[in-house]
């Protein structure tokens, strides 16, 4: 055991000895303390440490009852709490400092920053699943590097194989990697030479996915099972801002169009803010209906009182171009008193065959139907088309 004395009284261990060397220097005859001891292998131990003097010897201190009590696990457990405070008030720091950002891009650059200050990361960044639902798009990155990712356009296909990112989105869980270096499917990045591990964390909203938050170490071995916790309780926060920026940006989207219609001077300037407030480039024409009815309530006609063209492809139907109570006939799905909405005409079997031969007359592949109602009268449509398919609706 002598031999072995720097393995067992170790730096650790002299701060309960000094303690107990100071109640004997005072004359006391208990004593209680908790602190380090370490076994003969080395395993580091905490423990309990009390004792007491039996009546008679407190002279000499030559008779004392000795208990030593292993709490390795209790205090364990008291860091592990401790941790999980610590972390999930770092948390709630970065979903206090987002909850007021209402733009997107500033709002995911704030999380990016704060997740690598707090958390002592090596990187994050945060992607977001584009429209067609196939292509994850670097929107926010830490630092110089995410910047400059950033600034690159920097995407993953959904479908690639070597990308923790894309592996996450498409399974919609976590995806861990503690040695990438052991990884097959890691795609290395030469801007971030000294990764080591990586997390990539879905950003979920109901059954909707937006994107991955990735986070990466520069040591291996960096994320715990209950790291993984705590990022997927951030990233579930993260999404439901990005929610509220994506419904923020939309509602100012409406009291922009809305400006745009109470001054627009033209039924064709009217047509031109339902066209492009949509912010789909596809479209490349409009046109307004306007319904004519008989005494008995019963369409009569329908004439072209404005229209919008991008300048692209083929013009729309000229302003004044009136459509008769039998020409109306083969064009009926655009008097529907409901909205309408094809993404390819020539494979929609709701379309019938003399509306299909009007819709190649007029190069229109794709189309919506917008209804124009004013109380209960239904005065016609602003209908937009594009040349190729799936331009106009989404599902």
């Amino acid at each position: 055991m002598l031999s072995n004395l720097r393995v067992i009284f170790r730096e650790e261990v002299k701060e309960l000895v000094s303690e107990e060397l100071i109640t004997i220097w005072q004359g006391q005859t208990h004593f209680a303390g908790e602190g380090v001891n370490y076994t003969l292998d080395g395993r580091r131990l905490d423990i309990l440490l009390q004792w007491s003097v039996i009546p008679g010897h407190e002279s000499m201190y030559d008779r004392v009852l000795v208990s030593l009590e292993d709490i390795t696990g209790r205090k364990r457990f008291e860091q592990f709490v401790t941790q999980r405070a610590e972390q999930m008030a770092k948390v709630a720091k970065v979903s206090t400092a987002i909850s007021t950002v209402l733009e997107r891009d500033e709002m995911l650059q704030t999380v990016v920053d704060l997740v690598c200050e707090n958390f002592g990361l090596y990187h994050a960044h945060i992607y977001l699943l584009n429209e067609a639902g196939d292509t994850l798009i670097l929107t926010a990155g830490a630092g110089k590097v995410g910047k400059k990712l950033v600034a690159k356009g920097h995407i993953i296909p959904l479908a690639a194989t070597r990308s923790l990112v894309a592996r996450a989105c498409r399974q919609r869980t976590p995806v861990v990697v503690n040695d990438v270096r052991k990884e097959a499917g890691f795609l290395p990045n030469p801007l971030l030479p000294d990764t080591r591990s990586e997390a990539a964390i879905p950003l979920i909203v109901g059954s909707r996915i937006l994107g991955i938050l990735d986070v990466q170490s520069n040591i291996v071995n960096g994320f715990t099972d209950e790291d993984v916790g705590i990022y997927t309780t951030l990233a579930a926060q993260v999404a439901v801002s990005l929610q509220n920026t994506e419904q923020f940006a939309h509602l100012n989207r409406m009291y922009s169009a809305g400006q745009r219609v109470n001054t627009a001077k033209t039924l064709d300037e009217l047509v031109a803010v339902v066209a492009e407030e949509l912010k789909i480039k596809e479209i490349n024409r409009g046109v307004l209906l306007l319904i004519r009815r008989n005494p008995a309530g019963q369409i009569d006609s329908a004439i072209v009182q404005g229209n919008w063209y991008s300048g692209e492809g083929t013009r729309p139907i000229p302003t004044g171009t009136t459509y008769s109570k039998d020409s109306l006939k083969t064009i009926e799905v655009f008097l529907s008193p409901d909205p309408v909405f094809s993404d390819d005409a020539l494979q929609d079997e709701e379309i019938d065959a003399k509306t299909l031969e009007v819709l190649r007359m007029l190069n229109m592949r794709s189309f919506g139907v917008l209804p124009i109602w004013v109380g209960e009268d239904h005065l016609g449509g602003d209908h937009s088309g594009g040349r190729r398919a799936a331009l106009l609706y989404r599902s």
